[in-house]
């Protein structure tokens, strides 16, 4: 299936950073197949990187460490993740809408937006974020890693 096809995009009315990522993602889809970190030059997306942040799936059932994470996505989480386990930073992550849209995103291979209050509470304020997770797949099709685009 074309990625550009997959349901489950940003709506209309999301933030404009969002648009550019899923905009860009599409674009890099080969023909029927996802995208992997190889077709993914994170300099086509200057803009876009302080809200970047990436993970690895590991394993099945899936788990998630976090391979980069942009600057603004370290100053809301308080402390560098990058390298470690998303269930190390957030002991509740299973409970949350943010690892649900991951495995969805894994399981599917399709991305997920989201707009609402934070659902991985850490001591800051932010009443409404908006995240995307697009799937990539190195072998176009089983996906290995989920790039994230957070706008607080």
């Amino acid at each position: 299936m074309d990625p550009a096809s997959r349901p489950c995009g940003p709506s209309a009315d999301c933030n404009p950073k969002i648009k550019v990522i899923f905009e860009y993602w599409t674009r890099i889809s080969p023909p029927g197949a996802l995208p992997g970190r190889q077709h993914f030059d994170p300099l086509d997306l200057k803009a876009l990187l302080p809200n970047l942040w990436i993970v690895d799936v590991v394993g099945d059932p899936p788990r998630f460490k976090y391979r980069i994470a942009g600057t603004k996505i370290v100053d809301y989480l308080g402390q560098e993740p990058t390298g470690k386990w998303m269930d190390e930073v957030f002991p509740h992550l299973e409970e949350s809408y943010t690892f649900r849209d991951l495995m969805t995103t894994v399981r599917e291979g399709r991305p997920q937006w989201r707009r609402g209050t934070p659902t991985l509470q850490i001591e800051k304020s932010f009443k409404v974020v908006e995240q995307l997770s697009l799937p990539l797949a190195s072998d176009g099709k089983k996906v290995d890693m989920v790039l994230n685009l957070t706008v607080f």
